[in-house]
């Protein structure tokens, strides 16, 4: 009988990288599943949250590990990145807590053309992360 693997990520983002720019950030949710950040022009801030996803699957299947989403507002006093850290929680067939860090880069716009000028860009830096597990190799990809 194959392996089944259950648990769910749990995602909270960290302190905000400010830039050399930007002395007086805005922002709001460390330590929370929704970062918003940016002081609105009457309208939104800019937001980033991770919704959790429970799991099971077997071995060598990929899944979902969470929906990752992004709101664009029109703002100022904006940061240029900020880390997310997600937390494993594997409750089968063994109970295990893992931690893993993405950091994703912030790019603003000053907000002054068309929509598509004004679209704000979330990258994330990195996201192959591979860890061991009683032995075994997996990867966030």
């Amino acid at each position: 009988m194959a392996v089944k693997f259950e648990g769910f990520f749990n995602g909270k983002w960290g302190e905000p990288d400010p830039g050399v720019e930007n002395p007086n950030p805005v922002f709001a949710g460390v330590d929370t599943h929704s970062f918003k950040w940016g002081s609105p022009g009457g309208g939104y801030p800019n937001e980033l949250s991770f919704t959790v996803n429970p799991f099971s699957t077997r071995l060598n299947k990929q899944f979902k590990v969470g929906d990752l989403i992004y709101f664009n507002g029109s703002t100022t006093n904006s940061v240029v990145g900020v880390p997310l850290e997600l937390e494993l929680e594997l409750y089968g067939p063994t109970r295990k807590k893992e931690s893993f860090q993405f950091d994703f880069d912030i790019v603003g716009t000053p907000n002054d053309g068309t929509p598509q000028q004004n679209a704000d860009f979330v990258f994330p830096l990195s996201l192959d992360k591979g860890q061991a597990l009683q032995g075994s190799d997996f990867a966030i990809v």
